[in-house]
């Protein structure tokens, strides 16, 4: 088995692809946090259509409230 190094801050993604119970706040936080750190690392050049929806579906999450 693989052990897989994460920032403490994305490991309730880790936690709910495994199956466990996982804080649903934890969880948004977590998505929130990945979702940044992909759009950060996209090529605003060859990426640009990508970013943008992503962006705007970051700020859809982030102003939504999520009942888990």
């Amino acid at each position: 088995m693989n052990k897989i190094n994460v920032p403490f801050e994305l490991s309730p993604l880790i936690d709910a692809a495994r199956g466990w119970q996982v804080d649903g706040e934890s969880l948004k936080g977590a998505t929130i946090k990945s979702m940044e750190l992909l759009c950060s690392r996209l090529d605003d050049d060859h990426n640009w259509e990508a970013k943008s929806k992503m962006l705007q579906a970051l700020r859809s999450l982030k102003e939504e409230f999520i009942v888990f």
